[in-house]
C-alpha cells in the first residue's frame, strides 16, 4: 500500500501513527493521476529555453488518460479507507439551469470512514473537441459508522460546462446529451443518466485579444466515447433557460500611461519585468530565503526600478502557510535570513 502524507507540517508524525494504528483512518483522494512513465503524453516542447508550446491543449491529467484509454496506476480521485461504501438510490432533477444528483452513501464495512462522491460529465459530440469526461461536482460525507447511510446531494450549473469556440470567440453549450457518471474516482463510476439540451447555446460573446499560435493542439486519433445505456434517466433542458452575456464592452481598458512608460524601457528592462526578481550572478533561486525585499519571500518582481515609478511586488506563497523568515538582518545589499536552514513558514 501507498500512504501519501503530503505536507502536513509538525503534526505529520502523530497523524501517520494514528492512521497506521487504526486510531484514525485515511479518507483523502488523489488530485492527480499516477501512471507509468511511458504512458504519460509526450507532446509539446516544455523546457526549451526560448519558447514553450503547450500542445496538450485540454488533454491534461485524467482528461488525457481517460480520453485515450490508457489505464493509470492510480486514477484521479482515487483513495482507499479501512471500509467500503456503496452508492444507491440515485435521483436526478433540475431547477432552471442547475442540475442536482441525490444519492444514498452506505458504509458497507466494519469500520468507520468517510467517502468522497464524485460526479463527472461527458459533453456531446459536436464541432468542438471534448475530453471523455470532466469532474463537475463532488461531496464528502460525514463520518459514517458501519452500516450508516447518508444522503449526499451534488449540484452544478450547466453554465459551468461552457466551452470556448476560438473561431467565433464565444463560450457555448452544444446541443445533445450531457452524460453523467457517478462514483468515487475517474475510473470507478457508472453512468446514471443524462441532461439533454435541445439547442446550441451561446453563453458569452467574447473577443480575441491575443495573437495566432504557430501550432495546433493535440487531439486523440481514436478518442474514447461515452455511451448512454438504454433505460437511463434523461432530463431535458431548454436553451431558452440561458442568457447570453456580452463581455466585449467590459474588456479591460489599457492604461495609456503604462503603455507610454513601457515604450521608454529597453528590451532588457522589459525582459526583467517579465522574468521576476533575481541576481545575475550567484544564486538563481527564487524560493525559500531568496527574497531581496522581504526575507524568506517565495518570489519577487524585479527591483531594478526602485525609486522610480515601478514598484516591487512581493510574493508570499508557501506550501503550508505564509513563507517568511521570522529572523533576518539588513546590510548594504538588502535583507537576508539569519537562519539559512529554516523555511520560515508562518501558519
Amino acid at each position: 500500500n501507498i500512504l501519501l502524507m503530503s505536507q502536513l507540517g509538525i503534526a505529520t508524525g502523530d497523524a501517520l501513527a494514528d492512521v497506521l494504528l487504526g486510531k484514525a483512518y485515511p479518507s483523502g483522494k488523489l488530485s492527480s493521476t499516477w501512471a507509468k512513465w511511458e504512458d504519460y503524453p509526450h507532446v509539446g516542447d516544455f523546457g526549451l529555453e526560448n519558447d514553450t508550446r503547450y500542445k496538450e491543449g485540454i488533454y491534461v491529467g485524467y482528461r488525457y488518460f481517460d480520453s485515450v484509454g490508457k489505464k493509470p496506476l492510480f486514477p484521479f480521485g482515487f483513495g482507499l479507507s479501512y471500509t467500503q461504501f456503496e452508492l444507491k438510490n440515485v435521483e436526478i432533477f433540475t431547477k432552471e439551469t442547475k442540475v442536482s444528483v441525490k444519492v444514498d452513501v452506505e458504509n458497507r464495512g466494519a469500520f468507520a470512514g468517510k467517502e468522497v462522491v464524485q460526479l463527472y460529465v461527458s459533453k456531446p459530440e459536436g464541432k468542438l473537441d471534448q475530453p471523455y469526461q470532466e469532474l463537475i461536482a463532488y461531496k464528502k460525507t460525514k463520518e459514517l459508522a458501519a452500516g450508516e447511510v447518508q444522503t449526499a446531494e451534488l449540484t452544478f450549473d450547466m453554465n459551468a460546462l461552457g466551452s470556448f469556440d476560438a473561431k467565433e470567440a464565444t463560450q457555448i453549450l452544444e446541443k445533445g446529451y450531457y452524460i453523467l457518471h457517478l462514483g468515487n474516482s475517474s475510473r470507478d463510476h457508472q453512468v446514471i443518466g443524462a441532461v439533454y439540451l435541445d439547442e446550441n447555446v451561446v453563453l458569452k460573446q467574447l473577443h480575441n485579444v491575443g495573437g495566432i499560435v504557430d501550432f495546433k493542439d493535440f487531439v486523440p486519433e481514436k478518442p474514447v466515447k461515452a455511451e448512454l445505456p438504454e433505460g437511463c434517466t434523461v432530463v431535458e433542458m431548454s436553451a431558452n433557460m440561458f442568457k447570453t452575456e456580452s463581455c466585449i464592452d467590459r474588456s479591460p481598458k489599457l492604461d495609456m500611461n503604462a503603455v507610454a512608460r513601457a515604450k521608454t524601457l529597453s528590451d532588457s528592462d522589459l525582459a526583467y519585468l517579465c522574468t521576476g526578481g533575481f541576481v545575475d550572478a550567484g544564486s538563481q533561486s527564487v524560493i525559500g530565503n531568496a527574497g531581496m525585499q522581504v526575507a524568506g519571500a517565495a518570489g519577487e518582481t524585479t527591483n531594478r526600478f526602485i525609486g522610480q515609478d515601478i514598484p516591487v511586488l512581493v510574493m508570499a506563497d508557501g506550501p503550508a502557510g505564509l513563507r517568511l523568515s521570522r529572523e533576518y538582518g539588513v546590510d548594504e545589499d538588502g535583507v537576508y535570513s539569519i537562519d539559512e536552514g529554516s523555511m520560515g513558514e508562518i501558519m
